[in-house]
């Protein structure tokens, strides 16, 4: 087979190292394997918004210490090598908005929505000001012009049995998948899996896609004995709940346990809103988009604004994600200006346990949270107003319109079967691929075949 690799950067390790599984696992196995890399030609990416030529200096370096570690006929080449003579990067309009942004299309290729993706994920804002951050809009939507535009031309002069790519959600990727799969070539996208030891493989689709996971939701529960799969999918939720988390970082470490909010009162009916943080799941086309509410900010702000036709001993508590911590943005302003007599916002720095108030909660509402899921499985009744990789399964209790929200919010409603919440946590605990060839130390780094190709001491020089 005819295998290419498009790898922009390297300082994400773990999607590094998957680059370099593939590539190594594929050229042993005899195929002929091109990886198609940026040598600091891009104008920007999304590990370096500035396009610092140091830190690119430190990419390529990186690179070249896996590269040697690569069996012996693998080709490396810059992408944009294969741009088209006389390919003029067009002039991209203005924006009013970040609607009109994602919906911006360009020769059939979402490059918009390409580019708004990454320019949220790197601003952690869900709706970033684009008049000032125009610069850098233009920079990401040039990249994924390049990326795409080249990759095609690949295509269109190399016969190419497989393509892979790195989470094609971003303005350096995105292009990479359209561009495959416009001209019939299987594009496979990567990223990681269940922890640290895997990696996961998403054919022709975002790793984002519902369909693909609940298959793979299915196909794991199916595959292991009953008490197994019960055992394993009850284990993930205990081990969140005292902090042990799959990529080490847990967002509960500097909570207090059994710590209940100020006001907390028992002899009310308290609804806990967790929200997630928005950044990870915009820009990925329809199935992500809420039906309901057209972000969660809206979402808290509509349900604040109807608690008067709420029970009167209904409270309110939201808990902004522990991941949003130092991060001042749109949603953050707009969660911390909530005003109202029967409503407590607890800031996603609070110390206030996230797992007391579930399990002291009345009910909860989330909005994609992944404690959604967690209140299933613990037994506490859990409306989700949004959209989530759990809101297929059946566990949550899933309105369709703001009326339908209240509505639940307001009645007594009865816990859920846990088995849902099981499945998911088997998922959790154990999609994708075990990697054969890294070993990850952290999130940070590790060893590829046993070489640590991202030791820091060449930072001091070139950052």
């Amino acid at each position: 087979m005819q295998i290419a690799l498009f790898c922009p950067f390297v300082h994400w390790p773990a999607h590094f190292a998957t680059d370099l599984e593939l590539a190594f696992d594929h050229r042993a196995a005899g195929d002929a394997v091109t990886m198609l890399a940026c040598d600091g030609e891009l104008p920007v990416c999304d590990v370096n918004l500035a396009h610092n030529p140091g830190w690119c200096d430190i990419c390529v370096k990186r690179r070249g210490r896996g590269e040697r570690l690569l069996p012996e006929g693998v080709v490396v080449e810059p992408l944009l090598r294969h741009l088209p003579a006389g390919a003029q990067v067009p002039s991209f309009p203005h924006f009013a908005n970040r609607h009109e942004l994602a919906a911006y299309q360009l020769d059939g290729f979402d490059i918009g929505a390409a580019a708004f993706s990454s320019l949220v994920m790197l601003l952690r804002d869900p709706d970033p000001d684009l008049d000032r951050h125009a610069e850098s809009l233009r920079g990401l939507l040039t990249t994924a012009y390049l990326v795409h535009t080249a990759m095609g031309a690949y295509l269109d002069t190399h016969h190419v049995d497989r393509v892979y790519v790195f989470n094609p959600r971003f303005s350096s990727t995105r292009g990479v998948l359209r561009a495959s799969t416009r001209r019939g070539v299987p594009c496979i996208a990567h990223e990681v899996g269940a922890d640290l030891t895997r990696y996961a493989l998403y054919p022709n689709v975002f790793p984002h896609d519902r369909a693909h996971a609940n298959r793979d939701i299915d196909n794991l529960w199916n595959a292991e004995d009953d008490a197994v799969r019960r055992e394993l999918g009850a284990r993930y939720y205990r081990d969140k709940i005292v902090g042990i988390e799959t990529y080490g970082n847990s967002f509960v470490a500097g909570h207090q346990p059994g710590l209940l909010p100020p006001g907390w009162d028992p002899a009310k009916r308290n609804i806990v809103a967790f929200t997630s943080s928005e950044d990870e799941y915009l820009a990925l086309g329809p199935e992500w988009e809420n039906p309901i509410y057209p972000n969660e900010l809206t979402a808290v702000q509509e349900i604040v604004r109807s608690l008067a036709d709420a029970p009167e001993d209904v409270h309110l508590f939201v808990r902004v994600h522990p991941n949003l911590t130092g991060i001042d943005c749109s949603q953050t302003r707009g969660l911390r200006a909530l005003d109202h007599p029967r409503v407590t916002v607890i800031p996603a720095e609070s110390p206030v346990s996230t797992y007391a108030m579930l399990r002291e909660a009345w009910k909860i509402v989330t909005f994609g949270s992944t404690v959604g899921i967690e209140a299933v499985f613990w037994g506490i009744p859990s409306v989700l107003a949004g959209i989530a990789w759990y809101g297929d399964l059946g566990g949550t209790y899933n309105p369709a319109t703001h009326e339908e929200v209240m509505a639940l919010l307001g009645a007594d409603l009865a816990p859920k079967d846990p088995l849902p919440a099981l499945k998911y946590g088997l998922f959790s605990a154990r999609f994708g691929t075990p990697y054969r060839h890294y070993r990850a130390t952290s999130r940070d780094g590790g060893e590829f075949r046993g070489v640590d190709v991202w030791y820091r001491d060449d930072l001091e020089n070139n950052a």
